[in-house]
């Protein structure tokens, strides 16, 4: 279901309010956008209406007892639309792009070269892993459509909207001679312009896969650092050329492992034959929403034999979310009131012998984004506290937690100076580059071969240059620092 029918869904269910409170909670909305800017206080405003109606009609818009803040910012948008108050998405505070683009078109690229003729002697892992993810990225209800191409120095189109037996073809059939009479020149791999050919395809309509073994191939007589250096700063201009074209443009890469029987070229083109474990890459490219699309169907959680790395490269959102929470008593060192679930009063620091000069609070709270894992949301070094005096745990709340019903994760924050202020929460999650592509990445690959066997399976030649200039491209647009979510305490004695 796309979002322009859960939001007529919604719309339908919340008219059923009684028509003088929904017409005045309608009439606000409009008021508020004529500026053409819902802002923070705007939307606290409407907040408010929702939470302390008791009109079972608003729980569409409820969470348990809290606002929901994805969902009243759907409404906030929906009703713009229906009474032509010109605001979009990033006109609405606190609201995170939520507009579906509907099915979309998947384009694969296969890269071809003589260095890839190793992975199909035989079934391998490679041909299985790739067989099914395609396999399920078709069958999606999600996708209209898969394109089959095989790219070395040119695009060499195979199939469009394939079917079952065309994606077995692609993948399960494949020997290297065919892939040699597919044409093109195999002798080198320029992966800066496949890259580039592949992002072309990209917008809301259309995603792409890359499939490659990502080595690099400067030549024979030719400086590998110079060459190395000379791609990586090629990918950092294409890469920030698309993310300025497309500001929500994602990209995800798999590390994966395929058994490989045949020869391998060196950076000075000289081949070896070789019989090992070797890497392999799989990288996705689609808009914002529909990477969302893709993670949340688990496709590539289930692909057959797993993957052994992976990073996602996404922009952050112009706004961040601001959460809702419930401040609970419980767990509490020190004394307080709770005004509105949301705000402390008469605050006192503890005086109890096994507390004594501590203060400390619960709070529950929906912590949850497309990309971010568990282990992630839950880590408080991505945490930022306006007073530094404090600290802060979070965990997720118990099943058996009655208090936290309708809540995903409990803050509990503490001090030993306790002042009246507004405490402010804040998550930063700053792109970082990942151990695991150094220790992927070799810069001479001259005698892999006679180096020790984990080398020669784990490493690539010039990884490392691909992916800081793709890292570099992409984050030197998308630099800012935005929160992902905000919250404020308003703490007074």
């Amino acid at each position: 279901m796309n979002a322009i029918i859960k939001l007529s869904i919604l719309l339908i269910l919340l008219t059923a309010c009684s028509s003088s409170e929904f017409d005045n909670f309608k009439k606000r909305i409009t008021e508020f956008g004529e500026d053409g800017l819902v802002d923070e206080q705007e939307m606290d405003q409407l907040k408010d209406i929702v939470r302390k109606s008791d009109n079972p009609k608003f729980r569409s818009l409820k969470n348990g007892k809290q606002v929901d803040n994805s969902k009243l910012c759907e409404y906030v948008l929906l009703i713009a639309k229906r009474t032509n108050t010109t605001i979009t998405e990033a006109d609405i505070f606190g609201m995170v792009a939520i507009t579906s683009t509907g099915p979309f078109h998947v384009h694969v690229f296969l890269e071809n070269s003589a260095s890839m003729d190793g992975y199909l002697e035989g079934q391998t892992a490679f041909e299985t892993a790739l067989f099914g993810l395609l396999s399920d990225v078709a069958l999606s209800d999600e996708t209209n459509g898969l394109n089959l191409n095989y790219i070395n120095s040119k695009v060499i189109p195979i199939a469009d909207s394939a079917t079952h037996d065309e994606i077995e073809y692609f993948i399960n059939k494949l020997e290297p001679t065919e892939f040699k009479n597919r044409g093109g020149d195999r002798t080198t791999s320029d992966l800066e312009e496949a890259i580039r050919v592949v992002l072309d395809e990209v917008d809301d309509k259309n995603a792409a896969i890359f499939i490659s073994d990502c080595i690099f191939s400067p030549g024979k007589n030719k400086d590998a650092s110079v060459y190395l250096s000379g791609q990586e700063n090629m990918l950092k201009v294409s890469f920030n050329q698309a993310v300025k074209r497309q500001k929500d443009l994602t990209a995800l890469v798999l590390q994966l492992s395929s058994q490989f029987k045949g020869r391998y070229f060196d950076q000075n083109d000289t081949p070896r034959r070789i019989e090992a474990e070797r890497p392999y890459y799989v990288w996705i490219f689609a808009s914002r929403s529909n990477m969302e699309t893709i993670i949340a169907s688990e496709i590539i959680e289930h692909i057959k034999g797993g993957y052994k790395q992976k990073y996602l490269f996404h922009s952050e959102v112009e706004q961040a979310q601001k959460l809702d929470c419930k401040i609970t008593r419980k767990g509490r060192k020190g004394e307080f009131e709770v005004v509105e679930g949301t705000k402390i009063t008469k605050a006192e620091i503890a005086n109890s012998k096994k507390s004594k000069g501590k203060f400390s609070f619960q709070l529950y709270t929906n912590l949850s984004h497309p990309f971010l894992s568990e282990e992630t949301l839950e880590n408080s070094e991505f945490y930022t506290l306006s007073d530094p005096n404090y600290t802060l745990s979070i965990r997720k709340v118990d099943p058996k937690d009655r208090i936290g019903v309708g809540f995903s994760h409990v803050m509990h924050l503490e001090t030993r100076k306790l002042t009246n202020e507004s405490l402010k929460i804040e998550m930063h999650c700053p792109p970082k580059v990942p151990n695991w592509v150094a220790k992927s990445s070799s810069d001479d690959d001259t005698n892999l071969w006679k180096d020790d066997l984990e080398k020669l399976q784990l490493t690539t030649f010039g990884f490392n240059y691909l992916f800081q200039g793709i890292f570099n491209g992409f984050f030197h647009y998308n630099n800012k620092s935005t929160p992902i979510f905000s919250l404020t305490i308003p703490i007074s004695q």
